[in-house]
């Protein structure tokens, strides 16, 4: 009997056998179109991918004005500005709390704008141009919130407050203000102990627009010409804890925002040349002996500086960075060039923050990347927001 035949009630051929070989090989000709997924009988639809490539996004449905500073305590983004609501929350005008999903008030808000924030411990303080904080008509200008409720800090400011820092000891202020608590030279900058206001040498000339505390010393920017009577401490100074020192000669335009990395101090203003550096424009750094230019420099003003790792982010009014024309308010330096993020923003940016792989930007756009969800407020990253238990640094200072 043939190997290669049927039984009909007699055997037939049914033509021959596969060999060993061509059984296997079409078991592995099955196998692959399988895996490829080829056979139309068990393929199904399948999802697109969705990009991991950064983009901007919005932060719910935002704010309704521009925003001043965004700072940050533990998860939770803070933000204070010009607006009246923030993802149509009642009691959020001119500051909210992001929490990553929802816009949250703080017991009612503040009346006038918010310019400064600075986190403190589990305390977040303010400053602004308001005078009521959730209805504690007490706190004028400089307010604490303790994360249930608003608390006085200083009273006896007459004007605005721009900047506030934080110690142990002492809470320091800058702004507009003159006499503050009555101390004749008190004007512009002020230390509070806990009961009394003291000034730190002779009375500023001009606003200071912003505070910050690297080790035992205090540097403030602004628009003054002589801090406490020394000569130049040009738009920049630096108290020891006994007396202001220039920073070389100073700058030649005001200063807006100051940013600590390390022991390094970047700062951003409207200048053009900082301590006799040409090419110092708009940012610079000071190792705590000398100027240095950052890259090529701007070509308008610095508002905002973030610090992560290595990588340095500023924004600011500018639309070229070292040359590159496709750097639009928001940029990145990571030691050699300047880099856009996405496409920019179509408004000034006055505040930014790092979390994680995410950058937070704050300011006067409507605009980021071409997609126009996110006002005043935007997010550059994945489409979730990669986690993070720590926080980039942030500073943003124009007034």
């Amino acid at each position: 009997m043939s190997a290669n035949s049927r039984y009909t009630g007699g055997w037939s051929s049914i033509g021959r056998f596969l060999t060993r070989v061509e059984i296997a090989a079409s078991v592995l000709a099955l196998a692959v179109a399988f895996l490829a997924g080829s056979w139309a009988f068990t393929s199904r639809p399948q999802a697109e991918p969705k990009s991991l490539a950064p983009a901007w996004h919005s932060l719910g449905p935002g704010v309704d004005a521009y925003t001043w500073e965004i700072e940050v305590v533990g998860t939770d983004l803070y933000a204070g500005g010009n607006f009246s609501s923030a993802g149509g929350i009642a009691g959020t005008q001119h500051v909210a709390r992001w929490d990553g999903a929802n816009w949250g008030a703080l017991a009612g808000g503040l009346n006038a704008a918010v310019h400064g924030i600075t986190p403190y411990g589990t305390d977040v303080y303010f400053a602004g141009g308001f005078t009521d904080a959730g209805g504690n008509t007490d706190a004028d200008y400089v307010a604490r919130w303790d994360g249930t409720a608003w608390h006085e800090v200083c009273p006896g400011l007459t004007a605005y407050a721009y900047a506030v820092a934080v110690t142990d000891t002492a809470v320091y202020v800058g702004g507009t203000f003159a006499d503050a608590g009555g101390v004749p030279t008190a004007d512009h900058f002020a230390r509070w102990n806990g009961s009394d206001w003291h000034s730190l040498g002779a009375a500023f000339d001009y606003d200071v627009n912003d505070i910050t505390i690297i080790g035992a010393d205090v540097f403030v920017g602004g628009a003054f010409t002589y801090a406490g009577g020394v000569g130049g401490t040009n738009r920049i100074a630096r108290w020891d804890g006994s007396a202001w020192n220039a920073l070389d000669w100073g700058l030649n335009g005001d200063v807006y925002v100051l940013e600590a990395a390390g022991t390094d101090l970047y700062v951003g203003g409207d200048f053009t040349d900082a301590g006799g550096l040409a090419d110092a424009d708009y940012v610079a750094r000071w190792d705590g002996t000398n100027w240095h230019a950052v890259g090529a420099g701007l070509q308008r003003f610095v508002a905002a500086i973030a610090v992560s790792g290595t990588d340095l982010y500023v924004g600011g009014d500018f639309t070229n960075a070292g040359g590159n024309p496709d750097c639009d308010r928001i940029v990145r330096w990571g030691g050699m060039n300047w880099q856009p993020v996405g496409t920019g923003v179509n408004g000034e940016v006055y505040g930014a923050v790092v979390h994680g792989a995410d950058l937070y930007i704050c300011g006067r756009f409507t605009d980021a990347g071409g997609v126009s969800g996110p006002d005043y407020l935007a997010r550059w990253g994945e489409l979730t927001p990669v986690a993070s238990s720590t926080w980039g640094s942030i500073k943003s200072g124009y007034r």
